[in-house]
């Protein structure tokens, strides 16, 4: 139907949500009323089909009176719901939505992150005997820009196979780092040069300089398609004969750092905090 209409039905784990809880809802006042079995599923049927409807009217009232897109409408009403039906609440977790690593130490101590959890969902998980560590050795100095990773339009995913794919390769031949003007310039880098990217891991990566006003003074981007350079060194020997992409670089990924979201239950490994200097082999 959606597809029909020429739209993106992107909120459907929201509609599941809302629709499960005004099934239950309708399932408990069955009982408390001593509805026959039969008329009890019928209204928690109805129900949840009302709620998931709901649901889907907010995204399509949020498209016609104010303009969202459907896809942004719908994500972000299940990133509200997700939150609000959570162990923790949308409060509790705005509150402590710091990351156990940043450049900001004034925000880390007035909004610190989560206590350690000893069991979540099977798995000690660890968030402020981290954080407390990283502001203890002082990584918001030594690492003072924000380090984002994303997409480039030439390449997907690890970019393996796109990578391999000469028009492509033509198309976007290097691994970069976008970085704001003030911070190339207090750092002394130029346009096109090559830099190392370092970062709490330990890693240290090797890319080229892109000066651009797309990322502020204390943010940079690396695009995460790349693989087969391991810290300034081309590891084109280790491929089998013939199975080199045509491009190769840093892959981003190894310079990340520890961070998990206790409401999403995801890893955050895309972003970090990071030092970017001149390179010197």
């Amino acid at each position: 139907i959606t597809f029909s209409a020429g739209l993106w039905n992107i909120g459907i784990e929201g509609q599941i949500m809302l629709g499960a809880i005004f099934t239950t809802g309708m399932l408990r006042f069955s009982l408390a009323a001593d509805h026959p079995p039969a008329l009890a599923i019928a209204l928690g049927i109805l129900a949840g089909m009302l709620g998931g409807a709901i649901w889907a009217l907010i995204a399509g009232a949020l498209k016609t009176f104010g303009g969202v897109n459907e896809i942004f409408g719908g994500l972000g009403e299940v990133l509200v719901l997700s939150a609000g039906t959570s162990d923790e609440g949308v409060a509790t977790e705005a509150l402590h939505c710091a990351r156990v690593m940043g450049n900001r130490a004034d925000l880390i101590a007035k909004y610190p992150t989560h206590d350690d959890k000893k069991v979540h969902w099977r798995l000690p998980t660890l968030y402020k005997s981290v954080q407390d560590k990283n502001v203890a050795d002082k990584v918001h100095e030594k690492f003072p820009i924000v380090l984002t990773s994303g997409r480039l339009v030439e390449y997907e995913g690890g970019g393996e196979e796109t990578r391999s794919n000469p028009w492509l390769a033509e198309l976007q031949q290097e691994n970069f780092v976008e970085i704001n003007p003030r911070a190339a310039n207090d750092r002394g880098i130029r346009n096109g040069e090559d830099v190392w990217v370092k970062t709490p891991t330990g890693a240290k990566l090797k890319a080229k300089a892109m000066i651009t006003e797309r990322v502020a003074a204390d943010h940079a981007f690396m695009p995460f398609h790349f693989s087969g350079w391991w810290q300034g060194k081309d590891m084109k020997e280790f491929y089998p004969e013939g199975a080199a992409p045509v491009v190769r670089g840093e892959a981003v990924n190894t310079a990340t750092t520890y961070g998990y979201d206790s409401v999403t239950m995801m890893q955050e490994s895309k972003t970090t905090v990071c030092q970017i200097e001149k390179y010197v082999a």
